[in-house]
């Protein structure tokens, strides 16, 4: 009788993704900062040695979830930036959907917004490389109006960090100190719609 083969051992890279997996899940639940790298171990079945063979320590952990989070909002930016919308509504587009992401964390991953938020403040490395990502995609979208004479002539180079920092406040909701969590839709695109006319 033949036997049955051996069920092939996971790669490094499985075993990470399976422990960064459970790690968002105990996240989203509990919260990261009530979250020990023990009761990730226990869920999975591991020992906490065995963890740290893949994440160094806890907050490399939680840097990896910050970072799987902050991945999800780049995939909805550059599906609007590849769109054949014209640059400025596809700039508006990009800035409401990165306010609807965090409005999103916000009613319904708590947890996950905290940390967000956390990495925002404290700038994680995570933080780094997304901002990297906003101001290319940004300066890109601004070299198209250019271009196409949509945006009046100047450096797109010159006017990505003015403004990035006007749209500060609808691309970091938690910088809104007077406005209500749950502030309505409208007056983000009105902010949005003020900033971006400035461009023509």
């Amino acid at each position: 009788m033949n036997s049955s083969p051996k069920a092939s051992r996971p790669t490094r890279e499985e075993t990470q993704d399976r422990i960064l997996t459970k790690a968002d899940e105990l996240f989203r639940q509990y919260g990261f900062g009530k979250t020990t790298v023990a009761d990730i171990a226990q869920e999975l079945d591991m020992s906490p040695a065995n963890i740290y063979k893949f994440f160094v320590s806890k907050d490399a952990l939680v840097q990896a979830s910050a970072e799987r989070s902050l991945s999800l909002v780049r995939k909805k930016v550059l599906s609007v930036v590849q769109s054949r919308r014209s640059a400025l509504r596809r700039l508006e587009g990009m800035v409401l959907v990165i306010f609807r992401f965090h409005q999103d964390l916000f009613h319904n991953e708590r947890h996950i917004f905290k940390m967000v938020l956390q990495a925002h403040q404290e700038a994680w490395k995570s933080i780094d490389s997304y901002n990297a990502f906003l101001f290319q995609t940004t300066g890109a979208l601004l070299e198209e109006g250019i271009a196409s004479g949509e945006i009046r002539k100047g450096n797109s180079a010159a006017l990505t960090p003015p403004l990035l920092d006007a749209l500060h406040v609808a691309l970091h909701p938690y910088l809104r100190p007077s406005w209500s969590p749950d502030e309505k839709e409208h007056r983000v695109r009105a902010h949005i719609r003020f900033v971006l006319a400035s461009l023509g």
